[in-house]
């Protein structure tokens, strides 16, 4: 059920030119995936590690609008 909200919430974002093109709804699963295991390993040694790899998916997901980026299809 959360899949086609999450859909619509990110054609809003592409469509409103804060997001990236390439984006998709899947690849929030892996956003909250990885950022589940920066803060269950960093926990213990690095507790504030988490508002780091958010400001870096941040900075990645923004449609900058600057071309393509590497490892995605030009198109």
């Amino acid at each position: 059920r959360l899949q086609p909200l999450l859909a619509r919430l990110v054609v809003r974002a592409q469509e409103g030119g804060g997001l990236r093109a390439d984006f998709t709804a899947q690849d929030v699963s892996l956003l909250l995936w990885g950022g589940h295991g920066v803060i269950e390993h960093g926990a213990g040694s690095a507790p504030e590690i988490w508002r780091r790899y958010l400001d870096f998916v941040l900075a990645g997901v923004r449609d900058d609008r600057s071309g393509p980026r590497r490892g995605t299809d030009a198109s």
